[in-house]
């Protein structure tokens, strides 16, 4: 799925993705892959933090999980402030999805 995304096969990707969750359903990993994709592509704070959650259900200390939530949860507080914060979209992910700093937004 990311390798689709980087290459700008959006539908694909996000389906991709999907997949991935349903095929390994007991995994946090294809989660947080899915919320950083529903995050930045598609701008869906809540989906994505839904996401992140239950990866972190399945894997309490997986740092990728802690690390989106986190940034997911500063960008809702920055959006409540007033403070206009948009994902990135458009142009695959804005980073290296291994790395934990990865967010466009």
């Amino acid at each position: 799925g990311i390798l689709l995304w980087v290459s700008d096969e959006i539908a694909e990707a996000e389906a991709t993705l999907q997949s991935a969750v349903k095929l390994a359903p007991t995994l946090a990993e294809p989660l947080v892959q899915l919320a950083l994709f529903t995050a930045e592509e598609n701008g869906e704070m809540d989906e994505a933090k839904d996401l992140t959650l239950r990866a972190l259900a399945l894997e309490p200390r997986h740092a990728r999980a802690l690390s989106l939530l986190q940034r997911l949860v500063e960008a809702e507080e920055r959006l409540a402030a007033g403070q206009v914060d948009r994902p990135h979209s458009g142009e695959g992910p804005s980073c290296e999805p291994e790395d934990d700093s990865c967010a466009g937004w």
